[in-house]
């Protein structure tokens, strides 16, 4: 990879915390687990095990920043508006970040939703379907 991202952030799901660590296996890296990367909430597929449980299993990502042990479900799966105010949060908190270089592990319909609804693209090719475990480059301008 070049370049080298300085930190890899990754939603605390077990399939993205597998990809993230699988996909960047070899690459001296720090992954912290961000629940702003999440699907969505309210589904019990998109449910994450405890954190105890993937620290466990997934004992090279940090997960400091997720509150709490056990998951919290809500009762209705949350709208395509709350992902949104989600993934302003997120890009948010990228923006304070120190590092320039930042590898995001998310989820598909995660990534249509802020490419095509949240941020604006240039390059409409940003904004297409993203595959299973799909590598695209995308720079981020905050203004």
């Amino acid at each position: 990879l070049n370049p080298k991202p300085e930190i890899v952030l990754v939603s605390p799901l077990r399939r993205t915390l597998q990809t993230a660590t699988l996909g960047f296996s070899g690459v001296d890296v720090p992954f912290l687990a961000n629940e702003n990367l999440r699907e969505v909430y309210g589904c019990t597929a998109e449910q994450r095990r405890p954190t105890s449980v993937q620290k466990s299993e997934f004992p090279s990502v940090d997960f400091s920043d997720i509150r709490m042990d056990a998951d919290t479900v809500e009762l209705f799966p949350e709208s395509p508006f709350h992902v949104s105010d989600r993934q302003r949060d997120f890009l948010a908190e990228l923006r304070k970040r120190p590092e320039r270089n930042i590898g995001v592990v998310t989820h598909s319909l995660w990534l249509l939703n802020l490419l095509r609804n949240v941020v604006e693209c240039e390059d409409e090719r940003t904004q297409e379907f993203f595959r299973n475990a799909e590598l695209k480059s995308v720079v981020i301008l905050f203004r």
